[in-house]
């Protein structure tokens, strides 16, 4: 008896992500696209979501466990058991409204040249709480590429439908490299058109889980990274005022938060931290958030 091979692998990997992890698998499971494998890979959980896992019974999942090493290697662990000839990259987190891969895939198949195919998004508190507040990505693959040189989302990641074979020729995402992100994306951009679809599809859970130490060290390998392909897409990255202009990312990051958690008033004094510190930044993210509500 041959078992067909379905469409499309949707890859999960987790690592404690209880309670976050039922919303998320939920929506997953309730998608009015159908033909899709959904693989879940438990980093060496040592919380409840492993319990929640083993004990779901969709004959869709494949959870498999290994030793923890970090989100990078839960991903490509996955990579050769994706059969499949489109693979999704998922969060344990966040939230994927119903249409969000019917969507996708019949974008994808109809246009055979996209490698890889994101979404418009939302953000989402911490508490589960999806806002008006719209996360908006170019939708054109130039001005995807752009987005990358300038430092700004480009893609967001966890909405991501990919091509297995280009993934895979790839190899996935590459250990040691920050942010593994834009280096995927980066290398797809030189192999294929990426795009994202105009509707918005998905909701992201903003944490407090970032600090400044850490968004300045990936800053800092972002303009690596920048340096690295500016020659192999034949740009010339714009200088900048590097060091002012991530710390006011912190700041505006920490006003987000406090915003989507319903303190206002913080929220105010990060802006005004911001915009003591890169003016110019702050109008930016004024005119991609607060403007799309």
């Amino acid at each position: 008896m041959n078992i067909k091979t379905p469409l499309l692998s949707i890859v999960l990997p987790n690592y404690n992500s209880w309670p976050y992890i039922q919303e998320a698998v939920s929506s997953l499971l309730n998608q009015t696209f159908s033909d899709f494998v959904l693989i879940i890979v438990d980093d060496s959980s040592t919380d409840q979501s492993i319990n929640y896992l083993q004990s779901l019974k969709d004959t869709r999942i494949i959870l498999l466990t290994k030793e923890h090493s970090g989100i990078i290697d839960t991903f490509n662990y996955a990579l050769p058991y994706v059969k499949s000839k489109y693979t999704a990259r998922v969060d344990a987190d966040d939230y994927y409204f119903p249409e969000k891969f019917e969507k996708q895939i019949e974008r994808l198949e109809e246009e055979k040249n996209i490698i890889a195919l994101g979404t418009q998004g939302y953000y989402m508190s911490s508490k589960g709480v999806i806002s008006k507040m719209r996360i908006k990505v170019p939708v054109y693959n130039d001005e995807i590429i752009n987005d990358f040189f300038e430092k700004k989302r480009g893609v967001l990641q966890p909405s991501i439908v990919m091509r297995t074979d280009i993934l895979k020729k790839l190899n996935g995402y590459r250990k040691n490299i920050l942010p593994e992100d834009y280096d995927l994306y980066f290398r797809l951009g030189l192999i294929g058109k990426l795009e994202n679809l105009q509707e918005y599809l998905y909701a992201y859970r903003y944490h407090n889980s970032f600090n400044q130490k850490n968004l300045l060290y990936l800053a800092s390998n972002l303009d690596i990274l920048i340096s690295h392909y500016a020659p192999k897409y034949k740009v010339q990255p714009s200088r900048r005022a590097i060091k002012r202009e991530n710390k006011s990312i912190y700041y505006n990051r920490k006003a987000l938060f406090n915003y989507l958690e319903g303190y206002k008033t913080v929220a105010l004094f990060y802006i005004f931290m911001s915009i003591v510190v890169y003016p110019k930044k702050i109008i930016q993210f004024i005119k991609n958030n607060i403007l799309q509500i």
